[in-house]
């Protein structure tokens, strides 16, 4: 059901929880959560969601992937990082082909990239700098907005 003209929710936020995705509200231009407890309150339920925006008005948000059924991969933007997270996902794609369209998102401060993945519960290998330097699997929290 589309959200009502007066629901705080911004449009992007009100897609991804449309979607199932599990959020919580972050302080402005941090990554820390508005409240105590917050991943473990984090929800895809509307009316929740939009009291937070209303409590919190112009804070961002981070998706929690578990809940969500998301997988996350990290892109680390050149000049911010040490390794080009940018030229190392442009490699693999021309070793093994294009990514099909999906949800992604920059990264607040680094200007990176967030791309998501559904993920139904597969094993999953990774950690920072694998499967290229500048790549960084995440089956935990990460920016939405």
């Amino acid at each position: 059901m589309p959200a009502c003209p007066s629901t705080p929710i911004p449009p992007d936020l009100h897609r991804v929880a449309r979607l199932g995705w599990h959020v919580y509200p972050v302080r402005r231009g941090s990554r820390a959560a508005c409240f105590r407890g917050a991943v473990d309150a984090a929800t895809c339920d509307m009316d929740t969601i939009a009291t937070w925006c209303t409590r919190w008005p112009g804070c961002g948000w981070r998706v929690v992937t578990g809940p969500s059924g998301l997988f996350a991969l990290d892109v680390d933007r050149p000049g911010t990082h040490a390794a080009d997270g940018v030229a190392a996902l442009a490699a693999l794609v021309r070793q093994h082909g294009p990514l099909p369209p999906r949800p992604m998102t920059r990264t607040g401060g680094s200007g990176g990239a967030v791309l998501f993945f559904r993920h139904r519960g597969e094993s999953l290998r990774g950690q920072s700098g694998c499967p290229a330097p500048g790549l960084d699997p995440h089956r935990g929290r990460q920016a939405v907005t």
